[in-house]
């Protein structure tokens, strides 16, 4: 996954996915875009502190990826710089 985030202009914390094709179906594509809206929605923006943006691009290994993997990815890369400054 690439992450990217940066403050938010509205006030309030948003998430964009992107699933480029890569030569898949379209239910695979959806299947992966609606895991990882469900993951930012449910693990993500509930614990930003801030108004942040956040945008998740999928990279071709993504659509072979468990949900844990992605959750792990996700999670940890977008959160982590949040519980390292806590600490």
């Amino acid at each position: 996954l690439d992450l990217f985030t940066r403050p938010s202009p509205v006030g309030s914390s948003r998430l964009a996915v992107i699933v480029p094709r890569f030569r898949h179906t379209a239910v695979e594509r959806n299947r992966l875009r609606r895991r990882l809206r469900e993951i930012g929605r449910r693990q993500v923006l509930p614990v930003l502190t801030e108004p942040t943006d956040v945008a998740v691009r999928a990279r071709t290994r993504a659509y072979a990826a468990a949900f844990e993997t992605l959750r792990r990815e996700f999670v940890g890369s977008v959160c982590r710089p949040s519980l390292d400054s806590a600490s």
